[in-house]
């Protein structure tokens, strides 16, 4: 009853029409014309799918006037990665960003020294950065191993465009391995943390002190302080053997640093109420 040109009209309505093409609009059509809408429509699909499939772009601010750029597009499969700013310091990048999003902020360091831990945190947390990549000329190693500890992907200079790119998405593949710390416990990079407020001998001489009050209040709160400073510093310390070691350890200083300085301001208004005097 019906010829192979029928066939092959019906099965291309029956496949437009399950792609989402309306039926009146090919329903009349000729085979030719069915073809030719069938080879679009596929195109479409596949273009779209293409979309789809497409990894998202990493977004990167770089740090630094001689820091080589990513080169070459990204090869198949690959994320591509999206220089969203050059700038030579992080804050002309805080105020040239207008709120565009960060994944990875690469900063250009001369030298990696103490301290140099507190610039980078300092840098994520301005920029909004997940991870962060130094390239360095010369460093300490004790400083050096404090921001890989970190989670910061240290880097020596000078290096070409490939280094940087496999760096970045390798960097990204950890983050996005790792588990993000609970919504309340996000920004406790160290430049969220108040510095001690009292040295050890001030501390301990309120726990050398005799209270009027008839409690040991000021002898345990200088016992939890020192406690929380000792507990701070192993966490900064700690040797963490994955990426997600390492976000824990620095979850639990930003914890501990913050408990400590709520405790020293307890501490404090105990002091005073005691008479007991808190200078170096």
């Amino acid at each position: 009853l019906y010829t192979r040109e029928d066939v092959r009209r019906l099965v291309l309505i029956r496949r437009l029409s399950n792609a989402g093409v309306p039926i009146g609009e090919v329903a009349k059509a000729s085979l030719a014309e069915l073809e030719r809408i069938s080879e679009n429509t596929i195109s479409e699909q596949r273009a779209a799918d293409a979309v789809k499939k497409r990894p998202e772009s990493i977004h990167l601010v770089i740090i630094g006037n001689s820091l080589a750029t990513l080169g070459a597009p990204a090869a198949a499969g690959e994320r591509e990665l999206d220089v969203v700013l050059r700038c030579a310091d992080v804050r002309s990048a805080e105020e040239e960003l207008s709120g565009r999003p960060v994944d990875i902020v690469v900063l250009e360091c001369p030298t990696v020294h103490d301290g140099t831990d507190r610039l980078v945190a300092d840098a994520m947390s301005t920029l909004g950065a997940r991870g962060a990549i130094v390239v360095y000329g010369f460093g300490a190693r004790a400083a050096l191993n404090t921001l890989r500890r970190g989670g910061v992907v240290t880097m020596r200079s000078p290096l070409d465009s490939s280094e940087l790119r496999r760096a970045a998405l390798g960097l990204m593949e950890e983050l996005s391995a790792a588990p993000r710390p609970p919504e309340e416990a996000t920004g406790t990079v160290a430049g969220d943390v108040p510095p001690p407020r009292f040295t050890q001998d001030m501390v301990a001489r309120i726990v050398g002190s005799s209270p009027s009050i008839k409690c040991e209040c000021p002898h345990h709160l200088a016992q939890i302080v020192m406690g929380l400073r000792a507990f701070e510093q192993y966490c900064a310390e700690c040797e963490s053997s994955s990426p997600e070691d390492a976000e824990l350890h620095r979850y639990l200083k930003g914890v501990t640093g913050r408990s400590r300085a709520a405790f020293e301001e307890a501490l404090a208004r105990l002091a005073e109420a005691e008479g007991i005097y808190l200078r170096d």
